[in-house]
Formats: structure tokens, sequence, C-alpha cells
């Protein structure tokens, strides 16, 4: 499968509207070609319904195939699924009018061509109108039942479908092959290379039947292989079952044909030379080393019947034949076989074939007994004990996904049919393939129930899906499915009391349990021995129908009905069995003796009876052996116990039943709570309940209401009737089975079926040899005789999907006996009878050669003996006499030997009391030392169960604690946040300040309360140390120049210009002032470079979001007065947006940092002359300016080297007054200095005077 297919096989399978049918709702199976898609309108659809599209036409439906067809990316992009598809085409139908439909649809009650047009051609139910629709007509609905079901297809009566042999194709295109590759690594696709007859238009060739020929891949082996056999079964296009068996076989390559698999194709690049391996050039080249190589190639015979023992032999007989030398071509047995043998009816006529080398019976059970079961039910129950049978037929009845694992594949179909078998009267419903190739593994994970057969090598994958009951029938083991927990799925317990009793008949009919028997080991053998290298030298030929006369009553018992009864068979006298086929020795058989030639039996008899053969001929009669009391497996008596199991549940069922529900179509058919109210418990309810909502059971349950005449429906039916007869009492009226007692289908008749023709074949005595198989020749086939139509009813195949009968109804007339003999074989007759007269005078004068030379040879030897035994006598008497007293001594020793054995019983009997009577003891005292060692655990377990109570009940105090703590801070830091804000104002604290201490110091954290602490001591000593010396200096309000200077600061300057602005401040360092004013003047300032900044470096977005934050009118004057005005140190300015203001980044000019340069210089002059003079009274002072004391580096005091060094550079980020990223309180050192980390002047504006 492709890409693109596999995505559009993940879509079906991913979504359960997908799995079902777009337009009739029926499940989808998993099956290569039951799955299409209506690619016009992105839906998936059944295979019915995708012919109904296709009658729309291509313009208006194109249908493909999911799993058979090609696709590409486009086509995938359209599947948009059954749910988006029905939203639009079903938008308007009502769900009363759907489910009708839906279920007239699935039992043709209504054609889908007309649904098909009204829905998508016509689009019915996209409108209003839809909602008018009511569905199939109620003269339709009533009888959906009564002629067709979806349980039921029409088949035809061929024998045999198709001979098919399966062989290499091309090699598998992967991993290139080295000179070391062995061949088995050399693969093929396998590939159907012949194929008779034609491809029948009812019943086409599956074209993926080479897969299963070779389900696990064909490649070459080094050695030779024995023969394997094997079975499978398909569904064809029309829902009916294919039964296949396949042969495969290795034929040896010769050196020539081994060189051609590794030449390069036609077309491909012929300059780069293949890789041979070196095995091959071995081979080539005569080496030892490498003496031969085998490729494997497959016979297939493929029908709609089960008859897996006759098409085993022919098979055999046919490979056989091309290693012979035989009287006519084998195409010739192959179209005799396939298209020339007609199919028995069930009862009343079996078919007498002649194979080459054999003559058999072909036979099915009458109508009245159990369906044909022609395969070893033995196989089953010698891999699985007794529990894991019911829990596997448990599984099926619950509808759960099955895989039956094994390395024999031969074992899996049987078994996967035996499983089925048992489950009468009940059909599987779900996805059926019990031999699954590797190719399509992925149908393991399709989510829906299924029985398939793997190899088991699967089970050792790590992919291997979880959802599966897994049967292990190699090592008795099942595997159930786990959840994502890793929970292992536990299956409702049967029903106790019918379990119980199934359990105790299969112990008595069925208990061989033996995984390691030697047929289990030698389950692929094709053939029992080595026989298969013997060719064929006798071919027999036959073409006579033998009338069965009645039976003698003391030879053959009658039989019995089908339920309970034993079923015994007259001994058949060895000279009967062993006579060569005349008509006399054929009148004189009695039809009970081919009884049991019908398959109602195990395939396991049919082989018995092939090796049980009798060697007087070729015509000897292939009978079934008769079972020994002893023998310990009775399949009859298996399928009876499994048919009383569901009789012992069922057996009411009938009451429950609904029959009102095939006129109303809404009604359910069967009342399920009426049914587990009344015969279930509460033990057994689990399961029923699961059963009855089966598919499966409402399968059961319509065939019953809608097809009641069914043989198998009537069958079961009566089965139950005959149960409850047994308990009525003397008197009463008995239930009808006259069903089970009729006798009219019991088998009369044989009809021989003609040997292979000769006409067209050159009469000159040629015959034909084969080194291997050969290819078929057409013209070899001869002229196809029509086979005999022996019974006029319809074939018919239960148990399988519902599906449209697409085959025509045969009208056949009934079958008429062949008396005459022909005279080629009577002729060939009498020739053989010649021979063997003549074989037979030979043979006599030897024995009576023989037997006179053997008179003489033992007259001579006992000569000879008397004189040699005459000194041999002594020696033998003296012996026998030593032997006797050893005797003696022996018998002695062996009377000893007793009684001290009962000695040694007695002792032993004594010993057990004594050590019961100290196991006692030793008991009562281990569960003391149990039940200490319990209490220290619980002790224990309580500690620590207290420990973590305390440990969560500390963390949750904790929690709370922190919590309360929190809120203390952060009320805290309220309070004061708003006393550093007043104190800031009264000592005259630089904006730059205050916003980046605003900003860093605003968590609620001890860290942050420490540092408003200091802050509010340090501003608390300042404002002291301020009023201290305004104390000493009586100037608090300076008089003469100082006076106007302030007076000039102090009023608002709007209009200023850098050289007023220094002037000003040159005549304050030259004048007495305090620290307080060099603060104030600091900030007055600060207002005027922000002033400047707002004005002259300030773009208009930024003016405009500072307006915006001031709530001023971006229209009004005197907007920059007013942000000054709002920038005041005052009780109503917000922090945030002073923090913001004086985050402006002022620029410093080259001009201004040289000036700063000579102030600092003036400075650092006047400060040295006037330290001496001011120490004692700036002491105070000193250390309240900041938390350091005067000289240290980087603290509230800046030295002269640190000064000069600010004074040289730059202007931003954290001076040498700066800690950790926190300004320095900004109210300078004990000379009245401006410190380092205030901006230095605003420059003047360009143009201006300087």
């Amino acid at each position: 499968m492709s890409k693109n297919g596999q995505r559009v096989a993940d879509l079906v399978r991913g979504s359960p509207e997908n799995m079902a049918c777009a337009d009739c709702g029926v499940t989808l199976t998993t099956a290569s070609d039951a799955t299409w898609a209506a690619l016009t309108f992105g839906a998936f659809v059944c295979l019915q319904c995708a012919g109904a599209h296709r009658q729309l036409g291509v313009n208006i439906s194109r249908v493909k195939s999911v799993h058979m067809d090609s696709w590409t990316d486009d086509e995938v992009k359209r599947m948009l699924g059954n749910r988006a598809v029905n939203a639009v085409y079903e938008k308007h139908l009502r769900p009363d009018a759907k489910a009708t439909t839906r279920r007239a649809l699935q039992c043709n009650a209504m054609s889908r061509d007309d649904f098909v047009r009204l829905k998508y051609e016509a689009r019915t139910f996209t409108t209003d109108a839809g909602r008018a629709f009511q569905g199939p007509t109620s003269e339709k609905t009533e009888r959906r039942g009564a002629t067709t079901s979806g349980s039921i297809v029409e088949v035809s009566k061929r024998f045999v479908n198709y001979f098919v042999v399966v062989g290499r194709g091309q090699a598998v295109l992967g991993k290139p092959l080295g000179e070391n590759a062995s061949p088995s690594d050399v693969q093929f696709v396998p590939t159907i290379l012949d194929s008779f007859p034609d491809a029948h238009a009812d019943a086409p060739l599956p074209s993926h039947i080479s897969q299963f020929a070779f389900p696990e891949g064909l490649a070459l082996s080094p050695t030779h292989i024995t023969p394997t056999f094997f079975t499978f079964v398909l569904t064809n296009v029309s829902g009916a079952k294919l039964y296949a068996c396949a042969l495969k076989f290795v034929e040896e390559l010769s050196p020539l044909e081994v060189l051609t698999l590794f030449a390069p194709p036609p077309g491909s690049e012929k300059s780069k030379a293949p890789v041979i391996p070196k095995w091959a050039q071995d081979l080539s080249s005569g080496s030892a080393s490498t003496t031969s190589v085998y490729c494997p190639k497959c016979l297939l015979l493929i029908s709609h019947h089960p008859l897996f023992s006759s098409y085993r032999l022919f098979l055999q007989q046919i490979y056989r034949l091309s290693l012979s030398t035989a009287p006519m071509p084998i195409e010739r047995y192959i179209a005799n076989f396939v298209s020339e043998v007609p199919m028995p009816p069930r009862g009343r006529i079996q078919v007498q074939l002649t194979l080459p080398e054999r003559t058999i019976y072909i036979a099915r059970p009458p109508k009245n007994q159990l369906p044909l079961a022609d395969f070893s039910l033995r196989s089953l129950f010698q891999v699985l004990d007794m529990n894991n049978v019911l829990t596997v037929v448990a599984c099926l009845l619950l509808e759960q996904k099955v895989a039956l694992c094994s390395k024999h594949l031969a074992l899996l179909t049987p078994i996967a049919e035996t499983l089925l078998t048992l489950l009468f009267p009940l059909a599987w419903q779900g996805a059926y393939i019990p031999v699954l190739p590797s190719s399509l593994l992925d149908v393991i994970d399709a989510p829906v129930p299924f029985l398939v057969g793997v190899h088991s090598k699967y089970l050792a994958t790590a992919s291997r899906s979880t959802d599966v009951f897994f049967i292990d029938l190699d090592h008795n083991r099942i595997i159930p499915p786990r959840n994502e927990d890793g929970i292992e799925t536990v299956l409702p317990k049967m029903p106790e009391r019918a379990a119980t009793k199934l359990k105790v008949k299969l112990q008595n009919c069925a208990n061989v349990f033996d995984p390691f028997a030697p047929e289990i080991a030698k389950a692929d053998w094709a053939f029992g021995g080595d026989e298969y290298l013997e060719p064929i030298t006798d071919f027999a030929s036959s073409g006579m129908t033998l009338p069965m006369p009645s039976a003698p009553s003391d030879v053959v018992a009658s039989r019995k009905g089908s339920l309970g009864d034993k079923r015994t068979l007259s001994a058949v006298s060895a000279a009967s069995l062993t006579a060569s086929s005349s008509l006399s020795q054929y009148s004189s058989l009695h039809f009970s003796s081919f009884k049991l030639l019908s398959h109602t039996s195990s395939s396991a008899s049919m082989l018995e009876r092939d090796r049980s053969l009798s060697s007087s001929g070729a015509d000897g009669l292939v009978l079934p052996p008769t079972p020994s009391p002893g023998a310990g497996f009775v399949p009859d008596q298996v399928r009876q116990s499994f048919l009383r199991f569901f009789i012992s549940m069922l057996k009411r069922y009938a009451s429950y039943l609904n029959n009102d529900s095939s006129k109303t179509n809404t009604a359910p058919i069967f009342d399920a709570a009426g049914f587990l109210r009344d015969n279930s418990d509460a033990a057994s309810r689990p399961f029923l309940s699961v059963m009855i909502e089966s598919q499966m059971f409402q399968r059961f349950c319509e065939d019953r209401l809608f097809n009641p005449t069914l043989p198998e429906v009537v069958f079961f039916d009566q089965a139950i009737n005959q149960k409850l007869n047994r308990s009525l009492s003397l008197g009463k009226k008995k239930h009808d089975v006259s069903f089970l007692e009729d006798k009219t289908d019991v088998i009369r008749e044989t009809f021989v079926a003609p040997s292979p023709s000769t006409l067209g074949l050159p009469d000159n005595g040629a015959v034909y040899h084969y080194k291997a198989f050969p290819r078929l020749k057409k013209h070899l086939f001869g002229t196809i005789r029509k086979p005999r139509e022996l019974y006029a009813a319809r074939e018919q195949q239960r148990f399988v999907a519902p599906v449209d009968v697409h085959q025509q109804i045969y009208r056949l007339s009934t079958c008429v006996k062949d008396t005459a003999a022909t005279w080629d074989a009577t002729r060939r007759l009498v020739t053989r009878l010649q021979a063997f007269y003549r074989s037979y005078r030979q043979r006599s004068a030897y024995l009576r050669m023989r037997r006179a030379v053997l008179c003489i040879q033992r007259h001579l030897a006992a000569r000879l003996k008397r004189q040699q035994l005459q000194a041999s006598y002594r020696r033998l008497r003296a012996a026998i006499t030593c032997l006797q007293g050893r005797f003696r001594m022996v018998a002695q020793r062996a009377a000893y030997q007793r009684q001290r054995q009962a000695l040694l019983r007695l002792q032993a009997f004594g010993k057990q009391v004594v050590y019961t009577r100290r196991l006692q003891r030793l008991r009562h005292g281990i569960l003391r030392l149990q039940a200490r060692f319990r209490g220290q655990q619980q002790a224990r377990v309580f500690g620590r169960i207290r420990a973590d109570v305390v440990r969560l009940q500390s963390v949750f105090r904790g929690v709370l604690t922190r919590m309360a703590s929190l809120q203390w801070r952060q009320e805290l830091l309220s309070t004061y946040r708003d006393t550093i804000f007043e104190l800031w104002q009264k000592a005259c604290v630089p904006l730059l300040y205050r916003s980046k201490f605003w900003i860093i110091y605003d968590k609620p954290d001890f860290l942050s309360l420490g540092v408003h602490l200091e802050e509010m001591g340090r501003l608390h000593a300042i404002l002291t140390a301020i009023d201290g010396h305004e104390r000493l200096h009586p100037t608090v309000v300076p008089t003469g120049p100082v006076a106007k200077t302030l007076k000039t600061l102090w009023t608002p300057v709007l209009r200023v210009h850098r050289r007023a602005a220094r002037a000003r401040r040159q005549h304050l360092l030259k004048s007495s002032h305090s620290s307080f004013d060099i603060a104030f003047v600091r900030l007055e300032e600060e207002m005027l470079e922000l002033y400047e900044q707002l004005k002259y470096h300030t773009t208009d977005a930024l003016l405009h979001a500072f307006y915006a934050d001031f709530d001023i009118c971006s229209t009004s004057k005197l907007k920059k007065r007013s942000v000054r005005r709002h920038l005041t140190p005052s009780a109503g300015v917000s922090m945030v947006h002073l923090a913001r203001s004086t985050a402006l980044d002022i620029t410093d000019d080259r001009d201004a940092q040289c000036q700063r340069g000579a102030y600092d210089r003036q400075w650092r002059r006047r400060a040295r002359t006037r330290r001496h003079q001011r120490d004692r009274d700036q002491a105070p002072l000193a250390h309240l300016h900041g938390p350091c004391v005067h000289g240290e580096r980087g603290h509230g005091v800046a030295s002269e080297d640190d000064a000069t060094a600010h004074g040289q550079g730059a202007t931003r980020g954290p001076g040498p007054h700066a800690r950790d990223g926190v300004p320095e309180p900004p109210l300078g050192d004990s000379v009245g200095r401006v410190p380092a980390r205030v901006a230095p002047l605003p420059a003047a504006p360009r143009g201006g005077s300087q």
C-alpha cells in the first residue's frame, strides 16, 4: 500500500463515523476489498453502496477502493469524512426516517440506487423538503426478512473455483545485496504464475491471493525443504468466504537461473555492474561450498466450500504427478478436478472421485445435522488446556479482539474454524482472517472485533497492540490486553452451572491436551513422510454411478437423531475393502460403510484414512477408521457438548423476541432486560448482558424473526424442543422434533464423477514426464465438460456480513444415475484383472518354491544342531540348576524387601504424626510472630503519618505567619514613605535622589525597611543639625548681598541664561552660606535645568506624555511653567511623576565640562584655606550627611582625588559617592562643596550669550 493509501486507511480507522457506511450505516470491515470511497463527496461507503454510486456516473460520483487503488495528495485532501458529508447531504433527514431507511437498506427492502440518487443527485435532504421523507413503505419493510437476509449470500455450485500456481516475481526493492549475502536474503514479490480457469464474473480471483500464499514473504533457500500444507480463508467482493488450500514446495534452480536473478532489469543503467553474492558465484563455477539453491512455489485450490481433506489429497496427488511419468498431461487432471466434478448436495447423494492414485468420496451432511466441519477439532484441545479453550470461546462470545499466534501456520485456520464451529448457533460477525500476512499486520490495530491468525514472532515485537487477546498456541497461554495503567482486562464469568457441565463433558470426550505431540510438531508437513518422493506408478480411472442397496438390520444400525444419540457403524469385511473395484464387489458393500466419508468429521479422520489406505491397488476405497472406546477424543461429542451449552443458556430466548419489530422497524427485536431478569443470576448477568448486545446475538435474533425456515434456525429450535421433551412427564404433549427425525436426506446414492478426458490426446502410447512443476499450457486442458447438476436448490452461504445478491438463481433438474459402464472403463478393468491374475500365478509358484527350500534348510540345520547340542545339554542342565538356586534366593530377597517396605511405611507414618504435631506448634508460633510484626508495622506507619501531619501543620503556620508579616511590612513601609516624603520636602533633597530612592526601595522587604529607617534617621539628623547651625549663626535670614541673592533664587525665573546662573553660583560660593543654602540652590538649579531640557532638548511626543502625566492641557499656555510648578516639592506631588520627570538624561557638552573643572579647582583652593576655620563649626554636621564617617572613600565625604577624578570625567552612572547603585545623600560635605552626583549646570542655549 502506498503512503497516500495508508493515510486514507488511517482516516477510516481513526473515526467511528468513518468505520460505518455513510449511506446504509453497515460496519466496514478491514478486508482490502470491503471499504470504498465516494471521492466526489469525500465519504466512505460499503461495497454495495459503491455500486450504487457507480450507477450515477463519473460526472456525479467517482468511486475508488481504499486499499486497492492508488491515491494522490489532492484526492486524500478531498476526503472530508462521513460526519461532514452527512451534515450537508442529510441535514434535513429526520432521525427516525434515517434509522428506518438504513435498516431497509441493510436488509435489501429498499433500493440503494433510489436512496443514493435522492441523497446525492437530487439532494433532497439538503432542503426543508427532505423532512417529509418517510422512508420505505410499510409493505416492503414487513417483508424485509421474508426472502433475503444480510446473513445469507448465494454462491455458485462449483466444486472448486480456481487452481492457482504462485511463484517468484520481481525482486523486492530494498537494501542492496552484498557479496556476503546469503540465499535467504534474496526476496521476491509473490506473483500468480498460472491460474485455471479464467476469472468468473460472480467470484473473481482476489488480486492479493499471492500475499496469503506466502504470508511471511518469498525468499530463496540454501537447503531442501519438505513440502508444507496450510489453509486460509478470504472474503470476496460479494461478502462470501473463500476457502483456500496451499501446498508449498521448493524447486532447485540451475546455475544459469541463479545468475539471471541478479541481472539488471531492462532499461536500467548498464554501466554499473550488478553485485553477485559469493554463493551465486560459487554455484556458477561449480564450487563444492554451494551445491544447490531452491526457490519456493505454491499450489492453491480456492473454493466456496470448506472441503479441506479432498483438496489436500488432490494437491498431494498433483504434486506427486509432477514427479511421475503420466499417461496424460497434468492439465487434464487439473481441469477434471476443478471444472468437471459436481458439487454434492446436503445429503442424499455423495460423489465418487477418482484421483491419479486414489479414489475418494465427497459428501455433505443433511440439513438436519450439524454443519460441515472438514478439519481437525483435535488440534485446538491439544495445544490449549480446557480452561484456556473456554476463555477463548468467552472472548469470541463477547466480541473481543482475538489473535491466534503459532509458529505452525497449518494450525491457525483449523483452530480458527474450530472456534467458529463451536459457536453454533451463533455466527461470528467481526473480521475473520485466520492467516494474516506480515504485510497486513496493521489490521490488528483496527478498532473492530476480529479473529485473526499471525506468526508467533509477532509476540516479540515492541509495537505489539495492547488491546488484543493474544492466544499463544505454542506455549498454552493467553496474553490479555492492558489499559493505560497497565491493568489486565478481566472477562466476565460465564454462567457457572452451564460452564461447569460443559467442562465436565469436555473432560470426558476432549481431554487430549498434549502440546508436544508428534502430530503438532509435524503439523506443517504436507505428507506423512517421504512419500512425496515416490512417483505414481499406477493410474486409476472410473466412471460409474453406484446404487446404494438397503442395509440389513443386523449389519448397520440406523442413525439416530443428531443430539445425544450414539452413531454406530457396522464392520466391513477385510475382503470387501481390499478387493478390486468390480461391480459385484461394489454391490456387496452397504452404504453405511461409506457414510462417514462425508466430511462431517474432522480432517484428522481423513488423514488417518489416507495413511490406512489399502496397498492392493490405486482403486482402493478411502474409509474412516472406527473410533475405539478409549480414543480420548470424539469430535461429534465435542460439538454436541457446546450445542447443549448454548441450549441451556438460550432455551427460553423465543419468549423474549419481539415479533412486531418486523412491522414497525423501530422497536427492539429482543427484550434484553426481561431475559436477564428471568434467566440469569448476579454472577452470570454481566456476561449475558454483553453477549446479548453483541452483533452475533443480534444476527441470531434477526434470523429467527425474518428467516424462520432456515435449516440452522429450525435445527436449533427443535434441539431445544428435544431437551424440553426429556423433562416432560408422561401423558403431556411433546414438542415438535420432526425436523431432527426426518430421514429423507440420508445419503442413498453415489455419483461417479467422470475421469480426466483423453479427447484430443495422441493414441500412440505417449507419456508425459516433468522435471519440475510445469507451466500450465492452455491448449492441453482440452474441452471442458460441464459437470452434472446433482440438485436444484440454491447454494447459500451463511455467517457473512449483509451483502446484495449478484448471482443468478440456478434452476437445476434432479440427478439421473448413469448405470452404463463405458467400453474403455471395461477394457481397463479386464486388463487390470489379467495383470493381477498373472502376478498371482507367478507369486504362487514362487511361494511354493520358497517353502520347499526353507523345509530343506530346516532339516539340515536340525541335524547339525542335534550333534552340537549333546555337549551343550549338560552345560545347560548345570546352568538351569544354578538358575533355580538363584531364583529361590531372589524370591526370599523379594519377601524380605516386602517386609522391610512395610516396616518403613509404619515408621514413616509414625514420623508423619510427630512432624504434624511439630508443624502445628510451629504454625501457631509463626502466626503470633506475624501478628506482632504487623502491629509493629502499623505503629511505624502511624508514626510516619503523625510526623507528616505535624510537618503540614508547621508549614501551614509558617504560611500564615509570612502572610501576616508581609501585611505588616506593607503598612510599615507606607508609613515610612509618607514620613520620608515630608522630611525630603523640609531638607530640600534633590529630585534625582528622590526618584531613584523611590523606585529602588519600593518592595516591602526588610532591606527596604532598614534603608527607609536609615534614611529617616539621616534626614532627622540633617534637619536637627540645620536647626542647630542656624542657632549658632544668628544670620538665619541673610542681609546684604546674600539676602539679595537668596531672594533672587526663590523668585520664579522663567527665562534665564547660563551666564546669570553661573554668576549667582560663583557669588554664592564666595559668600558665607550653610549646607541648607547649598541644597536649596542645587534644587533650584535642577528645576532650571529640567525646564531647559523640556524646552530645548525634549521631543514633542515626550512633552505631550509629560503633559498627560501631570493632567496639563496641551493647548493651554505656560505649560512648561505648570510642569515646573508641579515638580516643586510639596505634599501633593506624586512621587511617580517626580521620578519620571527627574529621570531625564541631561547631557553635557564640552563647555559645561570645562566650566565644571574650573569651578572644582576654584572650590578646592578656597576649601583648603577655609578648612581649618570651619572645621570646628562644621564638625557636628559631617556625620549626619551619610551612614559613614569622614575620610572614608566612597561614602559621605569625597577626597580630593575623587573630586579631581569626578571633575575630569563622566557625568553618568554611579560615582564614587554611590553605594551599590544607590545615590548618597546630596547635601555636601563638611566644607560645603556640591556632591559629585549632582549634574553640572545646564549649558546655555545655542546661539545665546555665555
